[in-house]
């Protein structure tokens, strides 16, 4: 579907025309990376840092905005894509002060683990995709892993192979019952396959755990999909739950990716197309990405940005794997 150029310009036509929070610029910006549409992605990190505050963070649009911590951090590899592409110090001086606020001001708990808000001290799952990448990426590598497996060991329920989206960390408990919610454990997923390649090879013990959480976690979501690959916003617990179905992009980014990267095995691939095609089946003639987690409220189905994100970065996952097996089957031949 990459291949037919109207129909994904409908879906990032959508995509630039909706209100995006700071996480929500961010994953537009990974989408348009992948995409390969570096002018739009520059353009959107300058905006991006026009909306900074003085500690740092980035593309604060709302009170909501600068209540978060590690949301704004997502932005990162943006700002210094452009910066890079530009040689503008304007894009310099930002990302600097973003690392900095990240390595150094940020709330944090006793052991190091970032906040995911800077008035509670609550892990969420949604950090381990806004953090630990950025800071991959920024050469921080024992950092990125070490983020990364604090929110594991704050979030993952070995009993079902899946992450609670919400751990308070000052009560000690689960918070919202305790739910797996699709989207938090997708973010996880995407996490590791953007970290993976950033990873240096020494690191080749963190980078083989990391691949191993993620298949705990494509399992586990596996195991919650209904048939025609529908998900439910809280994935083991359908009842009183509503249809949401970013799951099933990102889990399929996922498995498009691990198997690209090695650490999946080419068998999931069927999985991977069938939720692809159920996703291409949602997708309306304006190109809106449609029975996702709805925003503004997020209870409901509806439409949002990452909607768009992340059936944009499936779509990019499915064309770059595809390549690769063109590529494989030519030099069998």
């Amino acid at each position: 579907m990459l291949d037919d150029a109207k129909h994904i310009q409908n879906v990032k036509n959508v995509l630039l025309a909706m209100q995006r929070h700071c996480w929500e610029q961010a994953e537009a910006e990974h989408a348009l990376t992948e995409l390969g549409d570096t002018e739009l992605v520059i353009r959107m990190a300058r905006e991006t840092i026009n909306r900074r505050l003085p500690d740092g963070r980035v593309g604060v649009v709302s009170d909501g905005d600068e209540r978060t911590v590690t949301d704004p951090c997502a932005c990162g590899q943006a700002i210094r894509l452009a910066w890079e592409q530009t040689g503008d110090s304007l894009f310099r001086q930002a990302y600097e002060r973003l690392l900095y606020w990240t390595l150094h001001d940020a709330p944090r708990s006793d052991r190091g683990i970032l906040y995911h808000l800077t008035d509670s001290p609550e892990f969420w799952a949604d950090s381990m995709y806004m953090l630990p990448p950025f800071l991959a990426d920024a050469g921080e590598y024992e950092e990125a892993v070490r983020q990364f497996n604090g929110y594991w060991d704050a979030l993952y329920d070995p009993a079902v192979e899946l992450l609670h989206t919400f751990w308070h960390d000052g009560e000690k408990k689960y918070l919202r019952d305790g739910i797996h919610r699709g989207i938090a454990n997708g973010y996880a997923v995407i996490a590791v396959c953007r970290m993976y390649p950033l990873l240096p090879d020494s690191m080749k013990d963190e980078k083989a755990a990391l691949a191993q959480k993620a298949r705990l976690l494509i399992d586990g979501m596996l195991r919650c999909m209904h048939e025609g690959g529908v998900f439910y916003d809280a994935l083991d617990v359908p009842e009183g739950s509503f249809v949401a179905m970013n799951a099933a992009q990102m889990l399929a980014y996922g498995i498009y990716r691990g198997i690209q990267l090695g650490w999946l095995g080419a068998d999931y691939r069927k999985k991977a197309d069938i939720l692809r095609c159920e996703m291409e089946r949602r997708v309306d003639d304006m190109g809106f990405v449609n029975d996702v987690c709805g925003a503004p409220t997020f209870r409901k189905p509806g439409n949002a940005p990452n909607g768009q994100s992340f059936y944009l970065l499936m779509q990019c996952a499915h064309r770059d794997f595809e390549n690769m097996m063109h590529k494989q089957q030519e030099e069998r031949q």
